[in-house]
């Protein structure tokens, strides 16, 4: 026999064939053994469909939120406090925003933030701010969004602070060699050696020049979304076909690539 899906445990819950610990049970069972990330994902959503009280399902959502290795699941479960617990995880919410290293995780709960428009959001957002952002504000004149951006990103390359001219540069650990705004918006970003992950650059949208030198191949379709972009230098990047630079096509300003 199959095993049952989390939306077909949760089916029979509505239909009475399962009581609400044992699906609770299940749902947990899921998410604590199994190292299948889309089940493990699908049956945490489930939770809230059958226990959205503030006792011990939040605590287990908390406790994943805070805790857990996967990225991924992290971020859904800060969704999911986001969504059905707002005002009882302020704390761990906080604690993610001041901890948390991952962009999947942090930029979930940015854009969740944005989109809320409530007394604890904007709260949360200014923490936000605060913890990852105030620094890009007052050196180099970026607007909140992008001087968040750019904090989570510091959180996934290392690099510091030179001066107060429009200019970051890497410490002798880091990747980001530089970048250059204006009027409150990151326009230009040079790496060296490869990056953690560099799918981050996809929300930098004022973006028009790139310099990276990494050895990798994979990826590179998210900078489609980066339309504005004039100037793209990819060096030592390991391209073998047509087809791993059909992303390029997206860019429909790009004026300038070299290899």
């Amino acid at each position: 026999m199959s095993k049952l899906t989390p939306d077909q445990i949760f089916d029979k819950y509505q239909n009475g064939e399962m009581d609400k610990s044992t699906v609770l049970n299940q749902i947990k069972s899921n998410i604590e053994n199994s190292e299948e990330e889309e089940l493990r994902v699908d049956s945490l959503k489930v939770i809230p469909r059958i226990d959205n009280s503030p006792g011990d399902s939040y605590l287990f959502i908390e406790n994943l939120l805070i805790s857990d290795a996967n990225p991924l699941i992290r971020a859904t479960a800060a969704e999911i406090i986001l969504n059905n617990y707002m005002e009882q995880g302020i704390k761990a919410i906080k604690w993610a925003i001041n901890n948390d290293k991952s962009w999947e995780c942090l930029l979930r709960i940015y854009e969740l933030l944005k989109a809320k428009k409530t007394e604890i959001s904007e709260v949360l957002l200014k923490e936000m701010e605060n913890s990852l952002g105030k620094p890009y504000i007052e050196k180099c004149g970026l607007n909140s969004e992008e001087a968040i951006y750019l904090g989570v990103l510091k959180k996934n390359c290392k690099f510091a602070l030179l001066n107060i001219v429009d200019c970051l540069r890497a410490d002798t650990t880091g990747s980001l060699v530089s970048i250059t705004t204006e009027k409150g918006f990151v326009t230009e970003i040079e790496f060296r050696e490869e990056i953690p992950d560099f799918n981050i650059l996809k929300y930098f949208k004022k973006l028009r020049k790139i310099h990276m030198t990494l050895k990798a191949r994979d990826g590179f379709e998210n900078l489609s979304i980066l339309t504005q972009l004039n100037v793209l230098i990819l060096e030592e990047c390991l391209f073998r076909t047509k087809e791993d630079l059909k992303w390029l096509e997206s860019l429909v300003n790009l004026k300038e690539l070299q290899r």
